[in-house]
């Protein structure tokens, strides 16, 4: 609460009676913490204080001394029920971190670690006066921390150095850029990131209201960084460094009456007018109105006066949600979104704030009396990658937030420079399509031109026991005439120094060669000891020949998979010229492998409505389901999957497929459309116009008897994702565990030598087949059996302890004595070790648990 010094009673503050005393006394409470030039009057570090931590978007103390009555008179306000709080997880009081705005902070801490460097070692060379002022600069600078390697550490490691400068998170500032397709490269741009999940409560995580039309809802990672990594909306935009700000002065011209008007000291009723955080004047209750549409007209008609990113907000007293007043925002860094203005046919900017006071139509593109605003399009307060999912209104929110995570996964076409690139991983789907529905976003980003995915022909039919779930089943004669095949580029790199120091010899001294006496050698490299463009390898075959005088370094190719030599490449801090065929000084040499892959067992599909599964089979295109007309699927996919997923969009994007190809032409889906139609009865009505049945099925027969199933089968076409993910990068193989767990006995997740992997579709495969026997051998035998003793008498797990034998000799049986009744204990049982582990955790807190002998 605000005292005033002179009239207050208290002994203490009768002394303050000029401010030059009060700022003595705050300055000499911050004495002992202030850091700056050690002769500093106590005023001088008050005065020092309130300009770098009190208000500081402000220069002047009038000024925050009015910032700081707002500020009291707002939490009288909110004590007393007449507004609400602020919420710091709300985007209205956010602002972005922008990456010039990173590099800043580390640019600064670098400055300010280079010049305490050069002010300590001054100081002590004064103080010995050791050498001349010159050469005391020129040591001390010689000798000063670098700012270079302050921020190539950020930059590679993306932790922030110093301090943490207000900042929640020191981690996670630079994100290393992947390329799988062109919606995660797109994607890791519009990316709202809020660090680890450990830094927030679960407040962060809620969607409000305020972000509608800013982010995308959709458009999150499942997991535990849910809610915390959210991306733009298409229509969002951020305002950047360069804008030019809003004038108090051009307010003035229009009516604001600032404080010291005699007018201000009048009973009349008065709103407060704040720009970026700087109270300027006032205006009367009824002046605001005809203000307010000054302002909004000059922003959208002369932005030289009203810049457009302007953002203008009144909250009057009958609303009593925020403090009453004129909010004007002109700074950087904010979130806007582009709406129509209904009344004068262009769009507008709008920001988080603002639109707590707006009402924006959805559907009428013309807006009424109420709004006066309308969006963009259908989809404008969704994020690119939420915005392709054909009928997403339609399924449930899980399924479209699996979805994004899906489609980002997706193998596609990332770029197109790929020969004159050395990408560590790169993948490419053989034959990419674009899809046959598709959404009016697909036009808005261009994304016909970066296909991920390929339109396949699906019949939904329980037909065997290898598609539980979202698994599916792929059509032989399909994947050998190149369906959903991808080549991966694998890049792998020696550096010289490396070679040298195998070779335990300069790098000057190395020779590229091959030794044409060895024929184990020659056929696979040429006479420069590399490998010859397009030859198949295999592992263990030799890919690089190094000499160094008669020591020579051979290195071969690791990887299972064969795999074709794509491009060999000479690397180094200059090009080539027309005289040298190598860089002038190579410092590198990397090989480039290209392996095609075909679908198999275990990899991992998705369509565009989360409906992620393995191959569970490939099966002859005799073995399958045909129709009678010589339809055969490309995939099998189990009816079991559609009840407990929900997703009707799924059966509606089949029936949207097979009435486009009907008509010969690609259907566009707009979402949230109004239900004056019914969707699947104008598509039905499509298909039986075209002479099919109307639910989109039909006859089939079976491909093992040739017999007719009884069933109608629902077939057509549908889009469809091979994601990154293959069973030969994802098998694990455990026979006996190196790496174990201290704590629980149980193998470490460690890629193919560890780790008992028992999911969903492992229970689901064993419950069906009654297989309790492997049940035993993946969970017990082959993870972390135990042999345990249990007390006869006590039936408690944890006393017995085995004693060490009173005999040297060996082969002599250990007892096992229990400490509470003393008695030997001869009950001994396998059992997870998991468990002896809980029963312990359960002791700690006072739980006991028995067992019986039987």
């Amino acid at each position: 609460m605000l005292r005033d010094p002179a009239s207050s009673s208290d002994s203490q503050l009768d002394q303050f009676l000029s401010i030059h005393q009060i700022k003595n006394f705050i300055g000499k409470l911050f004495h002992s913490v202030f850091v700056g030039a050690p002769d500093a009057s106590y005023s001088d570090i008050t005065d020092h204080l309130l300009k770098t931590c009190v208000f500081i978007h402000l220069n002047n103390n009038d000024d925050k001394f009015k910032l700081f009555c707002f500020c009291i008179c707002k939490l009288f306000s909110l004590v007393k029920n007449n507004c609400k709080n602020d919420d710091l997880d709300n985007p209205v009081f956010q602002e972005v971190l922008l990456p010039g705005q990173i590099y800043l902070l580390a640019v600064k801490e670098g400055t300010m670690s280079f010049l305490d460097s050069v002010k300590n070692s001054l100081t002590k060379r004064i103080k010995k006066n050791d050498a001349s002022l010159k050469k005391m600069i020129e040591l001390s600078t010689s000798r000063a921390i670098s700012l270079s390697p302050i921020v190539k550490h950020m930059i590679s490691t993306g932790n922030m150095p110093g301090k943490s400068h207000g900042l929640m998170s020191s981690t996670g500032y630079t994100v290393t850029l992947k390329r799988t397709n062109v919606f995660e490269v797109a994607s890791q741009f519009d990316g709202i990131y809020r660090f680890s999940m450990k830094f927030y409560s679960k407040n962060m995580r809620k969607f409000f209201p305020e972000s509608w039309g800013f982010l995308c809802p959709v458009q999150t990672p499942e997991g535990e960084n849910i809610g915390l990594y959210n991306h733009l909306a298409s229509q969002c935009q951020i305002v950047n460094l360069q804008v030019k700000s809003i004038q108090a002065v051009v307010l003035y011209q229009f009516g604001v009456i600032p404080f010291y008007d005699p007018l201000t000291y009048s009973s009349v009723e008065k709103c407060p007018v704040y720009i970026d955080g700087l109270i300027i004047g006032w205006l009367t209750q009824k002046s605001i109105q005809s203000f307010l549409l000054k302002l909004k007209l000059l922003r959208l008609k002369d932005h030289s006066v009203i810049p457009k990113h302007t953002e203008i907000v009144y909250i009057c007293e009958e609303k009593f949600f925020l403090f009453p007043g004129l909010y004007i925002f002109s700074t950087p860094c904010r979130i806007l979104r582009l709406v129509k203005n209904c009344d004068y046919q262009v769009g507008e900017l709008i920001g988080c704030f603002e639109q707590t006071t707006l009402q924006v139509s959805l559907f009428n593109k013309n807006g009424s009396e109420i709004t006066g605003y309308s969006e963009i399009n259908e989809h404008s307060f969704l994020g690119m990658a939420a915005s392709i999912i054909p009928f997403g209104n339609y399924n449930p929110a899980t399924r479209n937030i699996f979805t994004t995570g899906k489609s980002k996964q997706a193998v596609g076409f990332g770029f197109a420079n790929s020969a004159y690139r050395a990408d560590l991983k790169n993948m490419f789907l053989t034959y990419p399509q674009t899809p046959l529905v598709l959404t009016p976003a697909y036009a808005d980003y261009n994304w016909d031109e970066n296909p991920t995915g390929t339109n396949v022909c699906i019949a939904i039919i329980s037909y065997s026991g290898f598609d539980m779930e979202d698994a599916i089943v792929l059509n032989k004669a399909s994947v050998d005439r190149g369906l959903m095949r991808d080549v991966m580029y694998q890049t792998v790199t020696y550096s010289f120094k490396d070679l040298a120091s195998d070779l335990n010899c300069n790098v000057s001294e190395l020779i590229f060669k091959s030794d044409p006496c060895d024929p184990s050698i020659s056929d696979y490299l040429d006479l420069q000891g590399m490998p010859h463009i397009g030859h198949i390898v295999t592992e263990g075959s030799p890919v690089l020949s190094v000499f160094s005088g008669e020591k020579k370094c051979i290195k071969t190719y690791e990887s299972k998979r064969p795999g074709y030599i794509d491009s060999v490449r000479f690397m180094g801090t200059s090009a080539t010229s027309s005289n040298k065929n190598l860089p002038v000084e190579s410092k590198k040499v990397s090989i480039t492998y290209r392996t095609m892959r075909i679908p198999e067992i275990g990899d991992k599909f998705s369509n565009r409505h989360g409906q992620k599964g393995v191959c569970g089979s490939v099966f002859p295109p005799g073995d399958l389901p045909f129709a009678a007309d010589g339809f055969v699927p490309d995939i099998l996919f189990n009816p079991h999957g559609l009840p407990s997923r929900l997703t009707v969009g799924m059966l509606l994007e089949v029936l949207a497929s097979k009435s486009g190809i009907q008509k010969c032409k690609r259907v566009v889906v707009k979402p949230f459309q109004p239900k004056k139609k019914n969707a699947a009865k104008c598509l039905g009505k499509i298909l039986k116009d075209a002479g099919l049945d109307y639910y989109g099925t039909q006859k089939f027969y079976s491909g093992t008897s040739g017999e007719e199933l009884e069933a109608d089968v629902f077939c057509g076409s549908i889009y469809y994702f091979r994601l990154w993910h293959v069973v030969e990068e994802k098998y694990q193989v455990v026979s006996i565990a190196k790496n174990v767990d201290p704590a629980t006995m149980q193998p470490l997740n460690v890629n193919k030598t560890g780790a008992v992997k028992f999911g969903e579709m492992e229970r689901d495969a064993i419950l069906s087949h009654g297989a309790m026997n492997l049940t035993l051998d993946r969970l017990l035998y082959n993870s972390d059996i135990c042999k345990a003793f249990i007390c006869s008498k006590c039936k408690i797990l944890l006393f017995p302890v085995t004693q060490p034998p009173d005999s040297p000799l060996r082969n002599i049986p250990l007892n096992n004595e229990c400490q509470i009744c003393k008695r030997k204990s001869k009950f001994g049982v396998q059992i997870p070790y998991v468990l002896v582990y809980m029963v312990a955790e359960l002791a700690a807190v006072g739980i006991k648990v028995k067992f019986s002998e039987k």
